[in-house]
């Protein structure tokens, strides 16, 4: 085993009670790793090394916050050991971004042999959802103190992590939605018994704004946790009076809790948008059996959607299997094929989705992401791939017009499929992928018969017609329509 070493005069200061005598000369002990060898992931910070140095600020990496934070990943090991000046108090920064200076912070005291050590397994207690021990820093334990390593290293074991909740489909996790900061921090409490804030603020407005998540756009919030729990939303909260801009969900049984957000709208007169602030555990007179709560995990429900008036599903209509079966990919992130397919014909043919009678086409999906339509072919396979982009708005259309335009005597327009465009060529993606989820089409002006139903007979009133349906009192010499016939009058 490699020794740890003490030159003679700081080891006869440590023996005599010198508090910030340390040895410069360090040597890694075996199977422990020096953390200044792995690698600086930057995220903006850059990392510092200020060893052997009595100082009050940051000894490695950094401690700045932020929505980013740079760090070294030792998800791989299970304890972090700091080798330094006995009997100070270091403060180790892990997933500060993700758990706030609340759950983002940990100490760790420098014992007399000149070794603190730092149970990984620590910041699960705090963290219960983390997937990775990202460390960020190590720092003094305050502003006014000082701290002295020589030396930081990463060995043990591995932690376990728990297994990662999988959102139903049609849920999204909330935590993966934009916090807009507004001068309150995001706290994240997340599968911590608490009587705090859950997640997010309950904070009073600064100078009438209030942080919030924007979720306007979605049906319903769900609620997964301790069954019997009652926590409280707080929606709105710098626009409406205390009365309503408070929402009460309790946990089933089942461990689940929703809140239909037409609530919001109904208890809030005049809403036009719907800012969750913050959720906390409801009190003793609130509902609540002790005060506190325990959610694991939040979700948003995505509202179901509806196709504006005069556009139809595309998948509602028929695919000719010509030997190339459908793909679906529609919802996802993908460089490959979206709907349809994008192979070439077998025996001359390819599978299509008939859109002749059809005007336009539209994709709704992710802004900015480009795709390319394959149209006819089988027929035209030098203008067969048309372009569209995504517009801000989340759509985008083609005029189907401009097949006929660029497919010269083209008799039909036969769909074969969507797929993403590339980063390179004639139809140029940004990422090479695409997300779109819904397609439809919008028929041409005017109804297209289908198919006829009743015959109305035409009653007679005797009249004479020119060629042209002009009804005449008298006819003159020539050709007349009368009750439905051609007559010569001479």
């Amino acid at each position: 085993m490699k020794k740890f070493t003490l030159s003679l005069f700081a080891a006869l200061m440590i023996f005599f009670g010198a508090s910030n005598a340390f040895a410069q000369e360090v040597t890694v002990p075996e199977g422990e790793t020096d953390v200044t060898t792995l690698e600086w992931v930057n995220k903006g910070q850059d990392c510092v090394k200020d060893f052997n140095n009595e100082n009050g600020g940051t000894v490695f990496g950094t401690d700045a916050g932020g929505a980013t934070i740079s760090y070294v990943d030792v998800s791989a090991y299970g304890k972090i050991k700091l080798y330094g000046t006995p009997n100070q108090t270091a403060r180790l920064f892990i997933n500060r971004a993700e758990g706030g200076d609340a759950n983002g912070i940990f100490f760790v005291e420098i014992g007399e042999d000149g070794v603190g050590v730092f149970d990984c397994n620590e910041v699960l207690a705090k963290q219960p959802k983390a997937q990775y021990i990202h460390l960020n820093g190590v720092k003094a334990s305050a502003w006014n103190t000082h701290l002295n390593l020589s030396l930081v290293t990463v060995s043990g074991d591995p932690v376990e992590f728990s297994e990662v909740f999988e959102f139903p489909e049609g849920e999204i996790d909330l935590t993966t939605l934009s916090w807009v900061d507004e001068g309150q921090p995001c706290v994240n409490n997340l599968g911590v018994e608490t009587d705090a804030p859950i997640y997010g603020t309950h904070d009073g407005p600064a100078d009438g704004k209030l942080s919030y998540i924007d979720i306007t756009n979605y049906a319903a919030v769900k609620l997964y946790g301790h069954a019997g729990d009652v926590v409280r939303l707080f929606i709105n909260r710098a626009e409406y009076a205390s009365g309503t801009y408070q929402f009460y969900v309790t946990i089933g049984e089942d461990g689940v809790g929703t809140l239909n957000l037409a609530n919001v709208y109904a208890e809030q007169a005049g809403a036009e948008y719907v800012h969750l602030n913050g959720i906390k555990s409801a009190a003793t007179w609130q509902g609540s059996a002790t005060g506190k709560a325990k959610i694991d995990n939040i979700a948003v429900v995505e509202k179901p959607f509806e196709f504006p008036e005069g556009e139809i599903d595309l998948l509602t209509l028929s695919w000719v299997n010509e030997a190339q079966n459908c793909d679906n990919r529609l919802g996802e992130d993908t460089d490959a094929t979206i709907y349809g397919t994008d192979a070439g014909p077998a025996d001359g043919k390819l599978s299509y989705v008939d859109l002749t009678e059809y005007a336009t086409l539209k994709l709704y999906g992710r802004s900015g992401d480009v795709v390319r339509l394959f149209i006819n072919r089988v027929e035209f396979p030098g203008n067969f791939q048309f372009g569209v982009t995504i517009g801000e708005d989340g759509v985008g259309t083609f005029d189907l017009a401009g097949v006929k335009d660029a497919e010269a005597g083209a008799a039909y327009v036969h769909l074969n499929g969507i797929k993403t465009a590339p980063t390179w060529g004639a139809i140029v993606s940004p990422t090479g992928r695409a997300k779109v989820n819904y397609i439809s089409v919008i028929k041409k002006d005017g109804d297209t018969p289908t198919a006829i139903n009743t015959v109305n007979a035409v009653t007679s009133d005797n009249a004479f017609y020119t060629l042209q349906g002009v009804k005449v009192a008298v006819p003159s010499k020539g050709i007349f329509i009368h009750n439905g016939r051609k007559v010569v009058v001479k």
